[in-house]
């Protein structure tokens, strides 16, 4: 049943029923004095009815639970909104921090609501041989039925909630639900409320813990790869020698012409002058085969198997015909790694300089890793020490926005999220696990700061305004105007804070480095040179891997044009352990790294 306006009475099924009698009051009286008649078998057939058992739980939006909207209710005819008397006849505590309240109001209390309710319904619905407003409330019972019962008793539930939610002062975090209500002729009024609200998290052990943490010092191999990235980078395509056929990593230029089954061209599938830097990432497999070994100026044709869904839901195959016709064959020519490679890029003098440098970017990048490790594993530690629900109107908040940020991380590679997940069974699973992680330790921080006495001064906020200006080469007036004018100013409160707080984490408990295990040695090594060496630690399943991997397969694509250098490792984000809430919380961050080489921006050629 939707939601009755507690406010305005006029809730869905009332609008319907008014519509329904209005263009009933065009028939003769006749028909009235019928539907007058027939009243006391109609009222004796429904009297003593139960309201229905197993129904949805109605909601009851938190604006309606606000002193502002008991003082608008109080001003209704018959003030309708005024406080009524009720009673708690249970409290309890159920999973996912929800709160279950089950209220009871007199039985001669909610006759007299009821009574009001449908003098209120009177005035403005007309019957069949009746002015408007005059109708007996008897039959507008009948015509109304359970309906208007179970409206009166929403309002009557909205009533009772709001008095309760002001005078425990409580900050709701989701609309209540209403999961169960009974109404009988004569009896109480009974029905149960499901709530989540704000509520502190008592933390006693948060000291002494000890953590472990892998470490892994900066290798040559390591250095080798970062050398080999910038040079992918900086790569650069020419044209092919005369005669050059398309192999795999060919960069190509098509015209592509799709057509449907009924012949209609394809706008979505059809380009002119494409340039495909990955033809199996670009292409429809079908058509990907088919472009290996052509030469410029050859057309081939294959037909692309496509599924969408009818109305009524049932999916439909039909196969698309593409049409394509090789117009250009470029090589890919990275640049030699030389002492001349490390001029070009404009900041060193030589090879080893650029090796050198590489090598404190990624040390500094591993000092950034160890103590986003540490603050996780220490949170993970309190977390197990210190067991509670996180609330599930939060964990569900955070949980969609890690899901619109892995999209929009995958948009920007030409992906979706759909193409990606294989098993979105397991990938909302994982997420949903993240986002209670990350709530949690949202919660357990806003506890300890109060605890610990940890507070963001003026002077912080000036201070850290004044070293994003010095960064961004701005004045700290504007930068502050900035985030004043987008409401941001207290999230950068919230973020000092939090610096702070992991400080004291990592000063008040101890974390142990250890060097991470070499990875496990390939099928080829012999059994006994397996057992010599240590084997390596199962890694920790993490949220989002099928989208990292498919992430970087995409981005391994060859570029088309000479990318602009970069020689500096993109340290890893600050750890973030708030959701994105009306708490300010802020989810962790799981998502893809960014990628290490630039995607095509051309989309696969069958969308």
């Amino acid at each position: 049943m939707p939601l009755a306006n507690t406010l305005m009475f006029r809730p869905r099924r009332f609008e319907e029923h008014r519509k329904i009698m209005t263009e009933e009051s065009k028939a003769t009286a006749d028909e009235g004095a019928v539907a007058t008649e027939e009243l006391p078998a109609a009222e004796a057939a429904t009297e003593g009815v139960p309201a229905e058992s197993g129904a949805k739980p109605q909601r009851i939006g938190r604006d309606l639970l606000t002193e502002e909207a008991r003082e608008e209710a109080a001003t209704e005819r018959r003030k309708l909104g005024a406080d009524i008397s009720y009673e708690i006849k249970g409290e309890e505590t159920l999973p996912q921090a929800v709160t279950s309240l089950k209220f009871e109001v007199a039985a001669d209390v909610f006759k007299v609501e009821l009574d009001n309710y449908y003098d209120k319904l009177r005035s403005e619905i007309t019957l069949p041989g009746y002015r408007k407003g005059k109708a007996p409330i008897k039959l507008i019972r009948i015509r109304m039925g359970e309906d208007a019962d179970q409206d009166a008793m929403t309002h009557v539930a909205t009533n009772t909630l709001r008095q309760e939610v002001l005078k425990r002062e409580w900050a709701l975090l989701a609309d209540p639900e209403i999961v169960d209500s009974e109404i009988n002729p004569g009896d109480p009024l009974t029905f149960e409320v499901h709530l989540e609200r704000e509520s502190e998290v008592e933390v006693t052990e948060y000291k002494g813990l000890k953590v472990t943490v892998e470490t892994q010092e900066p290798s040559d191999a390591l250095i080798d790869e970062e050398l080999e990235q910038l040079r992918s980078r900086n790569a650069v395509t020419e044209a092919a020698p005369k005669g050059a056929k398309v192999a795999e990593d060919s960069v190509i230029v098509i015209d592509i012409d799709a057509i449907d089954e009924s012949g209609n061209r394809l706008a979505e599938g059809s380009r002119s002058d494409a340039s495909i830097g990955n033809i199996q990432n670009e292409l429809p497999p079908e058509l990907a085969e088919k472009v290996i070994g052509l030469s410029v100026g050859k057309t081939v044709s294959a037909g692309v198997k496509q599924t969408h869904t009818n109305r009524r839901g049932e999916p439909v195959e039909h196969t698309d015909t593409y049409t394509l016709t090789l117009k250009e064959i470029r090589a890919t020519r990275l640049p030699e790694l030389d002492d001349e490679f490390a001029k070009d890029l404009g900041q060193h003098d030589t090879l080893e300089e650029m090796r050198a440098s590489i090598r404190t970017d990624l040390e500094k990048r591993e000092e950034d890793r160890r103590r986003n490790a540490s603050i996780s594993s220490v949170l993970d530690a309190i977390i197990e020490k210190n067991p509670f629900d996180a609330p599930r109107a939060l964990v569900n908040q955070a949980r969609v926005d890690s899901m619109m940020r892995d999209s929009y991380q995958l948009s920007r590679f030409g992906l979706r999220l759909e193409d990606v997940v294989t098993d979105p069974a397991s990938y909302i699973a994982s997420q949903s696990g993240e986002a209670e992680k990350n709530v949690k330790s949202s919660l357990i921080l806003k506890a300890l700061a109060k605890s610990e006495n940890v507070e963001v001064t003026d002077d912080d906020i000036k201070a850290e305004i004044a070293d994003m200006a010095d960064k961004a080469g701005r004045k700290p007036l504007a930068i502050r105007a900035e985030l004043e004018a987008e409401k941001k100013l207290d999230a950068l409160g919230d973020s000092i804070r939090d610096r702070k707080l992991f400080d004291f984490l990592l000063e008040n408990n101890t974390v142990e480095m250890v060097a991470a295990p070499p990875p496990e040695a390939d099928e080829s090594e012999s059994a006994d040179a397996e057992q010599a060496k240590p084997k390596a630690k199962k890694a920790k399943p993490k949220a989002k891997t099928e989208i990292k991997d498919l992430t970087e397969t995409k981005t391994k694509a060859k570029t088309e044009t000479k990318a602009k250098p970069k020689t500096k490792a993109k340290a890893e984000p600050r750890p973030k352990t708030k959701t994105e809430t009306k708490t300010k919380a802020k989810a962790k961050s799981t998502t893809s790294a960014k990628p290490k080489t630039k995607p095509s921006k051309k989309g696969r050629g069958s969308k």
